[in-house]
């Protein structure tokens, strides 16, 4: 179980409190058959959800009708807002977000809200696929707009590098129970490099073939699907392999994926960074 708690750097109100906790609908796409039946065209693909809609019910509470008004009209003002909502898990503590908008604040005065207390309804539409839990890769920064226990962590897992050498692979771990599809892969050249691949099972071949000087940095950010080097755009140099069958650039599984990578050049001290949070429903 879990509870929505914020909204961007706002609280949500939990006095008289309950929350959606539904999974949103997915979409299924079939076609009758002839001979009875239905045809799937998804087949073995799990669906995604779009625009799922949640509900959060709180009262707020106040010494003064005054301050009542105040607290009220600060949360009005959010109305139409895109931002980050969270959610706390209840048996850990743990905090998981989505990006959403916030699409509709209902209150209703009733005699029983005369004086300091007002009952507030919040819809929000989830815009992420998923909702992100703990983080993993690259550093994050003081003032970056990040807020404290939600699943940053100082000195962040070392557990999502690979070192590369020829060829080489390694595990990349997904804590979440969900697929992640828009994680950052980024390469660091310890000796010049000339060209790289990255696979995943039989579904993902990406390639990238243009050089990368010594102490360069290929950034290949599979949910933005962009390719940069050194910061400039290098998406001309960077290519679906013909073995790539998936919608995504990459897919991370709940649980362990393995990833290989095959390069030229490079020496023995190139290395791979991946940066993504674990995926839950």
């Amino acid at each position: 179980m879990y509870t929505l708690i914020r909204f961007g750097s706002v609280s949500l109100p939990q006095r008289r409190m309950s929350t959606d906790l539904g999974t949103g609908e997915v979409e299924a796409v079939v076609f009758p058959l002839i001979t009875g039946g239905l045809y799937d065209a998804y087949g073995n693909e799990k669906l995604r959800r779009r625009g799922t809609r949640i509900r959060h019910v709180g009262a707020i509470y106040s010494a003064s009708t005054s301050t009542l008004k105040v607290d009220f009209y600060a949360l009005r003002a959010l109305i139409g807002k895109k931002d980050k909502l969270y959610r706390q898990v209840d048996s850990d503590g743990s905090i998981e977000w989505c990006y959403a908008r916030l699409t509709n604040i209902q209150a209703t005065r009733t005699v029983e809200n005369q004086g300091k207390i007002l009952d507030l309804e919040f819809d929000f539409l989830m815009l992420s696929a998923v909702w992100n839990g703990s983080r993993h890769g690259a550093g994050w920064y003081f003032d970056s707009g990040e807020h404290f226990d939600t699943g940053l962590v100082f000195d962040e897992s070392s557990g999502v590098s690979i070192t590369l050498s020829g060829t080489a692979s390694g595990t990349i771990n997904n804590g979440g129970n969900t697929t992640v599809t828009n994680p950052s892969i980024q390469i660091v050249a310890g000796s010049a490099i000339s060209l790289i691949a990255i696979t995943k099972a039989s579904e993902t071949s990406l390639s990238y073939s243009g050089a990368i000087s010594a102490g360069g940095t290929l950034v290949i950010d599979c949910g933005a699907r962009t390719v940069k080097l050194n910061g400039s755009n290098a998406y001309a140099n960077f290519s679906l392999g013909t073995a790539h069958c998936v919608d995504d650039w990459m897919k991370l599984d709940s649980g362990v994926n393995v990833i290989s990578f095959a390069m030229t050049g490079g020496g023995t001290t190139s290395t791979a960074y991946f940066s993504f949070y674990d995926g839950w429903e």
